[in-house]
């Protein structure tokens, strides 16, 4: 896969240039619900990956592979390991953004009233089949 950027190389000489960038993460690619994230090899680290995949609407995976003996060994690992948590694994969302979920005051209302509430939207990660264990 090549990306290519249009633009000018410098805005003193006005002459426009084409650079090409190749991605050498396949998943992005070969992968369905691929978001990124970075390859990278050296001889004392060999193949590595970190891989995100995104499904199901919330959904949100992360698989890391390091010191796999060749290119293709990292990415089919961690297609493998993507593959294990979405068929296994669920976000169940339990708030909206700004609700409040609890409120107290402490035992002799000095200080007031204190409320916790959900700054962004939260999730609970949870095992497909299980039901409801958020305690």
């Amino acid at each position: 896969m090549a990306y290519y950027l249009y633009g000018r190389n410098d805005s003193r000489k006005k002459k426009d240039k084409v650079a090409g960038l190749v991605n050498t993460n396949r998943l992005v690619k070969e992968y369905h619900g691929t978001t990124g994230i970075k390859t990278g090899s050296t001889s004392e680290a060999k193949y590595c990956l970190s891989a995100s995949a995104k499904r199901g609407g919330n959904l949100h995976l992360i698989a890391v592979i390091l010191g796999a003996d060749n290119s293709r060994i990292r990415f089919d690992e961690s297609m493998r390991l993507l593959d294990y948590g979405f068929a296994n694994y669920d976000s169940i969302p339990i708030g909206r953004k700004k609700r409040c979920l609890w409120e107290s005051s402490n035992s002799k209302g000095k200080y007031g009233i204190f409320r916790g509430s959900i700054g962004k939207g939260c999730l609970y990660f949870n095992t497909k089949g299980k039901g409801w264990q958020f305690k």
